[in-house]
């Protein structure tokens, strides 16, 4: 609803926002020593490079021939075959669990998600708490999804004996 150059609400029929200046151009509405200013400081201050760094977190800088930063990993399809190779040898390397303190023989990230990673790569999985328990739904789901996806991405036949269908 309008009326008098103020807006109501259609629901509670109180002024909204009062409208002002409905016909005046853009920069009647500003100072227009604010906009001298701003597009002073726009021509007078020239735009600057950054600083380039010799490492950015744990690797080192890399360059094209343009002086862009490059990515660092030269691999095959970037960074994301690297990652999902990382992930998925991590999960190859994760101790089993056999039918003595289990149901099932299998990946013990299934039972338990508890896990300690040592500065030489072995993994040792902790004790699971009473409080675990409420991840196990969760973790059902993403390994029924994850290890299809890296099989369809990767053809390796591994995720046959994580999943057992």
């Amino acid at each position: 609803m309008q009326g008098n150059n103020v807006i109501y609400s259609r629901l509670t029929c109180r002024p909204v926002l009062a409208r002002r200046n409905v016909g005046a151009p853009f920069l009647s509405r500003f100072c227009p020593g604010v906009m001298a200013g701003v597009l002073f400081l726009a021509w007078g201050h020239a735009a600057s490079a950054a600083t380039t760094q010799e490492r950015y977190y744990a690797h080192d800088a890399v360059e094209d021939s343009h002086g862009v930063i490059a990515p660092w990993y030269q691999g095959q399809n970037g960074q994301i075959d690297f990652r999902v190779r990382v992930a998925a040898e991590f999960l190859k390397r994760y101790p089993w669990v056999d039918t003595d303190t289990s149901v099932m023989a299998g990946p013990h990230y299934i039972f338990n998600a508890r896990v300690d990673l040592a500065p030489d790569g072995t993994i040792s999985v902790l004790p699971a708490a009473n409080q675990m328990n409420g991840n196990l739904g969760q973790r059902f789901k993403y390994i029924t999804e994850s290890l299809p996806r890296y099989y369809r991405y990767s053809g390796d036949p591994i995720v046959f004996s994580h999943l057992k269908i």
